[in-house]
């Protein structure tokens, strides 16, 4: 009776997790109010969720939407004076950070290379 109810539990548990679990092409309007930002403002707000998870920015320099990695959007934002990031966001308007210079080693998408300028 015992392994009855522990398959019946199992089952239960893994049905509520596949039921709770968001697909991939989820709406995520928090994404799509960010993407319909300016570029100052849309930089701001990558900003403050890279400050927000304790990584340093004084000033994002410039951002760019990498499209989808899951169920999450992702962007590269390249901070000045130091640091780019890959910035992910969820369909609950969470917002998870890794430092580009990591994102290999956790086996996640490459962040998106910064842009040549003219400067030296």
């Amino acid at each position: 009776m015992r392994i009855v109810k522990a398959a019946i539990a199992a089952a239960l548990l893994t049905s509520m997790g596949t039921a709770l679990a968001i697909p991939a092409n989820a709406p995520n309007p928090f994404n799509e109010r960010l993407r319909a930002l300016n570029e100052l403002q849309r930089n701001s707000v990558l900003r403050r969720g890279i400050l927000d998870s304790g990584q340093q920015c004084k000033r994002v320099v410039g951002s760019v939407f990498n499209g989808a990695y899951g169920n999450l959007m992702r962007w590269t934002a390249w901070c000045e004076p130091v640091g780019d990031y890959a910035v992910y966001i969820g369909t609950d308007q969470s917002v998870q950070v890794r430092p580009c210079t990591d994102v290999a080693q956790l086996k996640l998408p490459l962040c998106a290379a910064r842009p040549k300028t003219g400067k030296k």
